[in-house]
C-alpha cells in the first residue's frame, strides 16, 4: 500500500505514476490520469502490462491476473 501520492500534477507527479503513465497509453486521456483510481497491472518484474480505467471493478481484472500468473 502507498500513502497519498500526486498522480497527475505536473512537476509534483510521483515518479511511480510518471513511470506507469509513460509506459502505457491511456486511451482518450493519452498518458494522463483522470484520477488516482486508475489501475495498472504489472508483471513480477514490475513492468506494466495493462492499464484500466478508474471505474473498472477490480474483480473484472481477475482473468488478466490469472493469465499473467500462468
Amino acid at each position: 500500500m502507498l500513502g497519498k501520492l500526486e498522480c497527475d500534477n505536473g512537476d509534483q507527479t510521483h515518479p511511480l505514476y510518471k513511470y506507469l503513465k509513460n509506459s502505457l497509453s491511456g486511451g482518450i486521456l493519452g498518458s494522463g490520469l483522470k484520477w488516482n483510481f486508475a489501475k495498472f497491472l504489472c508483471d513480477a518484474d514490475g513492468y506494466p502490462i495493462k492499464r484500466y480505467s478508474p471505474i473498472t471493478n477490480p474483480l473484472a481484472i481477475e482473468q488478466d491476473i490469472v493469465q499473467l500468473l500462468q
